[in-house]
């Protein structure tokens, strides 16, 4: 089959906000690391209907929680290709 005749797959409609979604992750990482000497050893992470903090994380756990987090949710709801649906089958 001659190179031209392959059919050509249009890109996602998507695929500019992946980039964007990509690249304000990396400036998230980035800030992180930057700031991340600076953070307190315990960081407040929940806090209840009175506006109290009643759940304290330590710095890595919370760091790690809060770029974790969007990355997980970005995959899980990332669109599957044309001839999947959301089980892969």
């Amino acid at each position: 089959m001659p190179e031209s005749d392959l059919p050509v797959e249009p890109p996602r409609a998507s695929e500019p906000l992946d980039w964007t979604a990509l690249c304000l992750w990396l400036a998230a990482l980035l800030v992180t690391a930057v700031l991340y000497p600076r953070l307190p050893a315990r960081l407040p992470f929940h806090w209840n209907g009175a506006g109290e903090v009643d759940l304290w994380a330590a710095r890595p756990g919370a760091v790690a929680f809060g770029l974790l987090l969007p990355a997980l949710i970005y995959l899980a709801t990332w669109p599957p290709g044309p001839s999947q649906n959301c089980l892969g089958a």
